[in-house]
């Protein structure tokens, strides 16, 4: 099986694990991540 990266150069393992920190870094009970947080973090 063929592991592919995606335009940033992140393989689908690093873009979970990737999203894994982001909503530990960015989220908690009273702080929601709104849609477009997640989109301009992938795309940085």
């Amino acid at each position: 099986m063929k592991i592919t990266e995606n335009e940033n150069g992140y393989s689908a393992s690093e873009r979970q694990y990737l999203l894994y920190r982001f909503f530990l870094e960015h989220s908690n009970r009273e702080q929601v991540v709104e849609p477009k947080q997640i989109e301009d973090f992938l795309a940085s």
